[in-house]
Protein backbone atom coordinates (compact mmCIF):
# COMPACT_ATOMS: atom_id res chain seq x y z
CA UNK A 1 0.00 0.00 0.00
CA UNK A 2 2.28 2.62 -1.24
CA UNK A 3 1.77 6.40 -0.85
CA UNK A 4 1.13 6.75 -4.25
CA UNK A 5 -1.57 4.20 -4.64
CA UNK A 6 -3.49 6.08 -1.43
CA UNK A 7 -3.46 8.97 -2.76
CA UNK A 8 -5.07 8.30 -6.00
CA UNK A 9 -7.65 6.02 -3.63
CA UNK A 10 -8.22 8.96 -1.41
CA UNK A 11 -8.85 11.35 -4.72
CA UNK A 12 -11.28 8.51 -6.05
CA UNK A 13 -13.14 8.06 -3.23
CA UNK A 14 -13.05 12.22 -1.87
CA UNK A 15 -14.10 13.24 -5.33
CA UNK A 16 -16.47 10.56 -6.41
CA UNK A 17 -15.42 10.32 -9.58
CA UNK A 18 -11.45 8.70 -11.62
CA UNK A 19 -11.52 11.48 -13.91
CA UNK A 20 -11.74 14.33 -11.51
CA UNK A 21 -8.89 12.52 -9.05
CA UNK A 22 -6.89 11.69 -12.80
CA UNK A 23 -7.61 15.95 -13.28
CA UNK A 24 -6.48 16.64 -9.58
CA UNK A 25 -3.09 14.65 -9.65
CA UNK A 26 -2.31 14.99 -13.11
CA UNK A 27 -2.79 11.63 -14.22
CA UNK A 28 -4.48 10.21 -16.74
CA UNK A 29 -8.24 8.15 -15.85
CA UNK A 30 -6.87 5.02 -17.17
CA UNK A 31 -3.68 5.53 -14.61
CA UNK A 32 -6.08 6.10 -11.87
CA UNK A 33 -8.56 2.98 -12.90
CA UNK A 34 -4.63 0.73 -12.64
CA UNK A 35 -3.85 2.01 -9.52
CA UNK A 36 -7.23 1.27 -7.90
CA UNK A 37 -6.84 -1.68 -9.91
CA UNK A 38 -3.52 -2.47 -8.20
CA UNK A 39 -4.73 -1.91 -4.88
CA UNK A 40 -7.35 -4.03 -4.90
CA UNK A 41 -5.01 -6.62 -6.16
CA UNK A 42 -2.36 -6.32 -3.21
CA UNK A 43 -5.73 -6.73 -0.69
CA UNK A 44 -7.04 -8.73 -2.25
CA UNK A 45 -10.78 -7.01 -1.63
CA UNK A 46 -12.33 -4.39 -4.00
CA UNK A 47 -12.25 -1.25 -2.68
CA UNK A 48 -13.70 1.06 -4.76
CA UNK A 49 -17.50 0.57 -6.54
CA UNK A 50 -17.32 1.84 -10.15
CA UNK A 51 -21.08 2.81 -10.38
CA UNK A 52 -21.50 5.00 -8.92
CA UNK A 53 -18.00 5.68 -7.22
CA UNK A 54 -17.76 5.54 -4.29
CA UNK A 55 -16.11 3.07 -1.02
CA UNK A 56 -17.08 -0.62 -0.89
CA UNK A 57 -17.68 -1.65 3.29
CA UNK A 58 -13.56 -2.79 2.89
CA UNK A 59 -12.76 0.32 1.16
CA UNK A 60 -14.94 2.63 3.85
CA UNK A 61 -12.79 1.04 6.50
CA UNK A 62 -9.52 1.48 4.88
CA UNK A 63 -10.32 5.35 4.37
CA UNK A 64 -10.99 5.92 8.28
CA UNK A 65 -7.19 5.39 7.92
CA UNK A 66 -5.75 6.59 4.45
CA UNK A 67 -5.80 10.33 5.84
CA UNK A 68 -3.16 9.37 8.93
CA UNK A 69 -1.56 7.78 7.15
CA UNK A 70 -0.59 10.17 4.60
CA UNK A 71 -0.12 12.87 6.86
CA UNK A 72 2.53 10.87 8.64
CA UNK A 73 4.73 9.67 5.43
CA UNK A 74 4.72 13.68 4.84
CA UNK A 75 5.79 14.54 8.04
CA UNK A 76 8.56 11.78 7.53
CA UNK A 77 9.33 13.48 4.72
CA UNK A 78 9.53 16.60 5.88
CA UNK A 79 11.78 15.44 8.99
CA UNK A 80 14.32 13.79 6.22
CA UNK A 81 14.37 16.82 3.91
CA UNK A 82 15.30 18.81 7.71
CA UNK A 83 18.34 16.97 7.67
CA UNK A 84 19.29 17.81 3.99
CA UNK A 85 18.48 21.49 4.55
CA UNK A 86 16.08 22.14 2.64
CA UNK A 87 13.12 22.97 4.49
CA UNK A 88 11.95 26.71 6.42
CA UNK A 89 10.74 25.50 10.23
CA UNK A 90 7.91 24.13 12.03
CA UNK A 91 3.78 24.31 10.96
CA UNK A 92 1.28 23.76 13.41
CA UNK A 93 -2.44 23.91 12.62
CA UNK A 94 -5.61 23.73 14.77
CA UNK A 95 -8.54 22.35 13.31
CA UNK A 96 -11.89 21.49 14.75
CA UNK A 97 -12.39 17.63 15.19
CA UNK A 98 -15.42 17.83 12.46
CA UNK A 99 -13.20 19.08 9.93
CA UNK A 100 -10.76 16.69 10.48
CA UNK A 101 -11.44 15.00 7.02
CA UNK A 102 -9.32 13.10 4.80
CA UNK A 103 -9.87 16.04 2.05
CA UNK A 104 -8.84 17.71 5.20
CA UNK A 105 -5.72 16.64 6.12
CA UNK A 106 -4.48 16.17 2.84
CA UNK A 107 -4.75 19.47 1.85
CA UNK A 108 -2.71 20.78 5.21
CA UNK A 109 -0.10 17.76 4.26
CA UNK A 110 0.34 19.47 1.14
CA UNK A 111 0.79 23.04 2.26
CA UNK A 112 3.42 21.30 4.77
CA UNK A 113 5.24 20.23 2.00
CA UNK A 114 5.06 23.01 0.05
CA UNK A 115 6.05 25.37 2.57
CA UNK A 116 8.86 23.45 3.00
CA UNK A 117 7.83 22.99 6.78
CA UNK A 118 10.12 20.35 8.42
CA UNK A 119 7.91 19.35 11.49
CA UNK A 120 4.22 19.28 10.61
CA UNK A 121 1.37 19.52 13.93
CA UNK A 122 -2.44 19.06 13.54
CA UNK A 123 -4.07 19.81 16.74
CA UNK A 124 -7.69 19.25 17.39
CA UNK A 125 -9.91 20.67 20.39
Amino acid sequence: MGPRLLRTFSAVITHGSFSYAARELGYTQSAVSQQIASLEGELGVELVCRRPVGPTQAGARLMVHVASILLRIDAARAVVRRVKGKTTGRLTVGICPPAATAHALRIIGEVSRRAGAYELTVRTS
